[in-house]
């Protein structure tokens, strides 16, 4: 039974598309009872129907289009706004001032990420390290590190 029922829109759904009753009724007279059929079908295909001429055909298309255009217009993505220029507040120091908190060092800026305190750092290395170089070496050596 589901076989014998059409499904899809009724071609009379097209009348909200600017296609006149007669040309309706003379589709569904002809078999055509769903939008969905009617826009499988070539021109060509149209023009054999009795009744039909080249610029019904042309009409038929056009209300054919807009019934599927209705659909493209709901999903197509939402218009983005322009962008539009938002007041910044300039920040209490002047150019010529460093902020205390302000992060100089990779390092010290990946501590911050992780949520740990800015890394004191210098470019000069520490006097202990050759004593922590060796220290580490030893322990490497011992295979506790790997």
């Amino acid at each position: 039974m589901a076989a014998l029922v059409p499904t899809g829109a009724p071609v009379a759904i097209l009348m909200d598309h600017g296609l006149a009753e007669e040309i309706a009724e003379k589709l569904i007279e002809a078999g055509v009872g769903t939008v969905e059929k009617l826009g499988s079908m070539t021109p060509e295909e149209l023009e054999l129907i009795s009744g039909i001429e080249p610029d019904i055909v042309e009409k038929i298309l056009v209300a054919v289009n807009s019934y599927y255009g209705q659909f493209e217009q709901q999903n197509a993505a939402p218009e983005v706004p322009e962008a539009t220029e938002v007041a910044v507040e300039e920040p209490a120091e002047t150019a010529g001032e460093v902020a205390e908190t302000e992060i100089e060092t990779p390092m010290a800026m990946e501590s911050a990420v992780n949520g740990a305190p800015p890394v004191e750092t210098s470019a000069e290395p520490h006097e202990d390290y050759s004593a922590v170089k060796k220290e580490f070496d030893t322990i490497k050596d011992s295979g506790e590190v790997s």
